[in-house]
């Protein structure tokens, strides 16, 4: 059991560094560059960090080395905080490889420790949404007080290289389809339900009625991916997203004038997310 929280905690807090480090660039280039320039860089970043983690997984897959991506990342992380400060626009495409990096093959060592359990995932995505959300709060800090944070990267990093990073492995399921037919529909229902009141408090109310918005919502998801790990492997996969996704939707439906509705109600919400994963 200690291997299996250790292991998750330390990918999960380099996961939020790493996410941190992307929200603070991205907020702070918003400001020191030019409409243009900030956009653009938010679109490659999205682009490589997050679509790019599909041909990631597809290599990994094929070539079975994760310590490849993982050493990949270790090094451009403190790179991109080095350069961030002299080219913004170079910083934060390095730091969407590096991003990619974290999040694949994090989430398969962690997949892979966890014997199939939902509370090492949840242990290891949590972070890094708050990591997105206190980043970019802390836009108006000076870029080169980045610098600093090169010393906790180095250390997250020798940790997780002194656990070692282990070999790939495919985990297939030998008992029954995970997923009954009539458990996809009523899933999908729900998750229909839940994100068309997700994104029409944040687009139409959220985002003029809460000064703090943004970083309520990352700290409520927080701790719905934390409490997904604690409590799905207890009362069971099916049971918790059966409970949490209705609750979802009546809370944001609730909080398009309450933020603390709508904080419970993105927590409800992003407690799917380890389970999904998983």
């Amino acid at each position: 059991m200690k291997k299996s929280i250790t292991i998750p905690a330390y990918w999960g807090i380099l996961h939020g560094l790493n996410d941190w480090l992307a929200g603070y660039m991205l907020a702070r280039f918003s400001i020191v560059g030019n409409r243009e320039q900030a956009f653009t860089s938010l679109i490659i970043y999205s682009a490589i960090a997050f679509a790019g983690q599909l041909p990631l997984g597809l290599w990994i897959d094929k070539s079975q080395n994760l310590k490849d991506p993982a050493r990949i990342s270790f090094v451009l992380l403190p790179v991109s905080i080095l350069l961030f400060p002299f080219s913004p626009f170079a910083g934060i495409v390095i730091a969407g490889i590096a991003s990619a990096c974290i999040h694949v093959a994090g989430a398969c060592i962690c997949f892979s420790d966890g014997e199939e359990r939902v509370s090492p995932l949840g242990i290891f995505t949590a972070p890094g949404v708050a990591g997105l959300a206190i980043g970019g709060f802390c836009m108006n800090m000076p870029q080169h007080f980045l610098w600093i944070f090169i010393f906790p990267f180095i250390v997250i990093i020798y940790l997780i290289l002194k656990k070692g990073i282990p070999v790939y492995s495919s985990i297939g399921r030998k008992d029954k389809a995970a997923v009954e037919s009539h458990d996809i529909i009523m899933l999908m229902i729900l998750l229909v339900m839940v994100l068309r009141s997700f994104l029409f408090d944040l687009l139409n109310n959220y985002s003029n009625h809460f000064e703090y918005g943004l970083l309520i919502t990352g700290l409520s998801a927080f701790a719905g991916k934390l409490l997904s790990g604690l409590f799905a492997d207890r009362i069971g996969w099916r049971r918790w997203l059966f409970i949490t996704l209705p609750l979802a939707f009546i809370f944001l439906e609730l909080g398009r004038e309450n933020v603390y509705a709508f904080a419970f109600g993105v927590a409800c919400m992003q407690s799917s997310v380890p389970v999904t994963l998983m």
